[in-house]
């Protein structure tokens, strides 16, 4: 499985953001198949990447329908950095998702999905330059 990096604080300004975009990048650089997951409807991490705050789908449709991260990720400018953008859309969350049943729980399980396909990537992208 591969490993997941959450960066949160609920203090704003701290630089989480900047943190998250640039490791998923140095991460991706390195030779590593990244996913870097927006859950901020400002979408900074999103158009930090280069893509608008108006993606679609975006996390928000994971989050509230069947859709998977490996459905919403977009291929950024970042060679083997990949992004699931944000909308603002996602503000509305708060209220609408814990309608749905097992709400609690649909991030842990759509990352752990997607964590096993980008490790799965991962070793490849690993015996490829082994060679």
């Amino acid at each position: 499985m591969g490993t997941i990096y959450a960066i949160a604080n609920q203090k704003g300004g701290v630089g989480k953001t900047t943190t998250a975009v640039n490791t998923s990048a140095c991460v991706a650089e390195a030779g590593y198949p990244t996913l870097l997951v927006d859950l901020d409807p400002q979408c900074n991490a999103t158009v930090a990447v280069g893509f608008p705050k108006d993606c679609e789908p975006s996390i928000y449709d994971c989050l509230s329908s069947d859709l998977t991260l490996p459905d919403v990720a977009r291929e950024t400018g970042v060679p083997g950095l990949s992004l699931v953008p944000s909308t603002p859309d996602l503000a509305g969350a708060n209220v609408e998702l814990p309608r749905l049943p097992g709400s609690e729980t649909r991030l842990r399980e759509a990352l752990g999905t997607c964590a096993s396909a980008f490790c799965s990537r991962c070793s490849t992208a690993r015996r490829r330059s082994a060679r």
